[in-house]
C-alpha cells in the first residue's frame, strides 16, 4: 500500500475512521469519482473525501484533464445532493491541507479566473 498516492489514502482512511467509526468509512476502489463516504448513524452520507498526494512539498498542480473532469463531476455531485465535498491534499510529508471543494476550484482548478473576478469587482 505504500507505492504512489496509496499512503496518503491509507493515512485519510485511518483519521475519518477515528471520526466516524470503522464501518461507517467506505473506500470507493477505482471509482475516478471520490476516494472516500462517510456516514453518520442513520446511514446517510455526511462528507465525500477525495485525497490528492504530490511527493514533492511544493506546490500542487493538478493532473489536468483528469483532476479537472473530477473537479465537475464532484462539484455536480454536490450541488444535486448538498453534501460536503472535501479535497485532502497531502503534500510530501507534512499533515493534510484539508479544503472544501469550493477551495480547491478556486485556488488549483481555474486559480487565474477568481483574480480576475476579484479585479473585475474592484
Amino acid at each position: 500500500m505504500a507505492n504512489r498516492g496509496y499512503y496518503a489514502e491509507y493515512e485519510a482512511k485511518k483519521i475519518l475512521q477515528s471520526q466516524f467509526g470503522k464501518f461507517r468509512t467506505i473506500k470507493m476502489p477505482r471509482s475516478g469519482y471520490a476516494d472516500f463516504f462517510a456516514f453518520n448513524e442513520q446511514n446517510q452520507i455526511v462528507k465525500v473525501v477525495e485525497v490528492k498526494k504530490r511527493k514533492k512539498e511544493k506546490v500542487f498542480k493538478p493532473r489536468i484533464p483528469h483532476d479537472i473532469e473530477q473537479f465537475y463531476k464532484l462539484k455536480k455531485f454536490t450541488e444535486n445532493t448538498h453534501i460536503p465535498v472535501e479535497c485532502w491534499i497531502k503534500l510530501g510529508k507534512s499533515d493534510f491541507r484539508i479544503l472544501s471543494l469550493e477551495e480547491y476550484g478556486n485556488e488549483f482548478i481555474y486559480p487565474n479566473q477568481s483574480k480576475i473576478m476579484e479585479e473585475k469587482q474592484s
